[in-house]
């Protein structure tokens, strides 16, 4: 009877213990903070799946990168219209730039270089360099010589078991961490509404965040702090030369009658999302995007003042995406459509409407991969079309060459100290800045 009454208990113990167990993690899941933490999470992961270099790209802390950039374009439209803007078309296409970034982890060195040619004119050649813990920058037809810039610990980062890779990988979660922990309850509303999801009335959990100047100046505040505590991300940062206790945001970010609602709708038992919207509100006017379906598909819309504009139909596979868009009458205009493997991204663009057509396409591609080497080609191709006149297209291309073995040599013996600049040089460095611009113009 004894031993019948103690399985009893523990049974019944057992029982409670789960059900208390399950009762703190439903109310947890229920909690609009940890409903959008979980969305973070969610915007992080596809951010990996999207955007993040496969590892046998990932070079390391001794890098040489040698790149230029082509144009080819035509605009029918500036050359009847405006001088300014088909000199600027013609004199990209008759530039020659060339850029370089080399880093040398062992003698801690390094340096970032840009050329920009116009046929046989020099518009600009500006470097960037790092040695002995001292930066410095040099412009050319300015000074003969490098100015000092003062003291850099950039490479005291990537000293030990610290990699650059490591570094950016830990700032990158610890930002996403920062993020969510900056989110007060009392930003937060929740709700039960009946909704409709996929044109069906559904009853749903509705959390919501209003992002106004008071909590978006406190939330970034906040996530500054966070990163000055921080020992590791206070390192990695200050090194870089940027000391956070100098930077506080007390400005508003936003316009005066401008904020952001971001709604999430959920199911009412394990709380799982159903629908995204995001609206912005600014002068009495809003437009808004709403998403509806799960990682794979679902629907996208985008509305003003709560009429529907467009519609995306989304089917999401593994790293591919494609999206058709609809307007308001249900005539498809256009479509996006991402196809990424490991070592190449094409993207397309297509809209037609209203007599205006976009047509874009974007490639990168990874080639002759090797040990700590490879090719990369970025090429965007594009037309803009009103009223049968093209307005601008071409395309524009960057070519790349990686490997470990940079080779820095630069002379600095005639090196100036920045304090002891005249007015006169200061001058011409702005100048020759500001004349870049104008210089495409003519």
């Amino acid at each position: 009877m004894r031993k019948r009454l103690l399985i009893l208990a523990i049974l019944i113990l057992s029982i409670a213990s789960i059900s208390i167990i399950i009762g703190v993690k439903f109310n947890n899941l229920s909690k609009p903070k940890n409903i959008y933490s979980m969305g973070i999470d969610t915007i992080k992961n596809k951010i990996n799946k999207y955007l993040l270099l496969p590892e046998d790209l990932i070079i390391g802390d001794n890098i040489n990168i040698d790149g230029e950039i082509e144009f080819d374009l035509d605009s029918d439209y500036y050359k009847k219209n405006s001088e300014k803007e088909y000199n600027i078309v013609k004199n990209l296409n008759d530039s020659d730039i060339k850029f370089s970034l080399k880093q040398d982890a062992k003698s801690g060195k390094g340096l970032v270089n840009l050329k920009h040619n116009i046929k046989e004119e020099n518009v600009i050649d500006f470097k960037y360099y790092v040695a002995d813990s001292t930066k410095y920058y040099y412009l050319s037809d300015v000074l003969d010589s490098y100015v000092d810039d003062g003291t850099c610990n950039y490479f005291e980062n990537i000293k030990g078991n610290a990699t650059t890779s490591s570094n950016i990988k830990y700032l990158y979660n610890y930002i996403f961490k920062a993020l969510k922990q900056s989110l007060k309850d009392e930003y937060f509303t929740s709700s039960t509404q009946e909704e409709n999801i996929n044109d069906k009335k559904t009853s749903t959990y509705k959390n919501s965040i209003i992002i106004n100047n008071k909590n978006l100046k406190e939330i970034t505040n906040s996530i500054i702090n966070l990163l000055n505590k921080d020992k590791k991300s206070k390192t990695i940062i200050s090194n870089l030369g940027i000391d956070l206790n100098k930077y506080k945001i007390k400005d508003d970010i936003l316009g005066k009658d401008e904020e952001y609602r971001i709604d999430i709708y959920t199911t009412k038992i394990l709380y799982k999302p159903l629908k995204y919207k995001i609206t912005h509100i600014s002068d009495q006017e809003n437009v808004a995007y709403i998403y509806e379906g799960n990682d794979s598909k679902g629907v996208l819309y985008y509305l003003e003042n709560d009429v529907i504009k467009y519609k995306i139909n989304i089917d999401m596979k593994n790293s591919n995406f494609d999206g058709k868009i609809y307007n308001s009458k249900d005539k498809k205009v256009g479509e996006l459509r991402l196809d990424k493997n490991k070592h190449n991204v094409n993207l397309d663009y297509s809209y037609d409407e209203n007599n205006t057509k976009y047509d874009l396409v974007y490639s990168s591609k990874y080639t002759n991969v090797k040990d700590k080497s490879y090719k990369n080609t970025k090429t965007l191709s594009f037309k803009h079309v009103e009223n049968k006149e093209i307005k601008l297209s071409g395309t524009v291309s960057m070519k790349l060459k990686v490997d470990d073995k940079p080779k820095i040599e630069e002379d600095i013996e005639d090196v100036i100290i920045k304090k002891n600049l005249s007015e006169k040089d200061k001058e011409k460095f702005k100048n020759k800045l500001n004349n870049v611009k104008i210089r495409l113009e003519r």
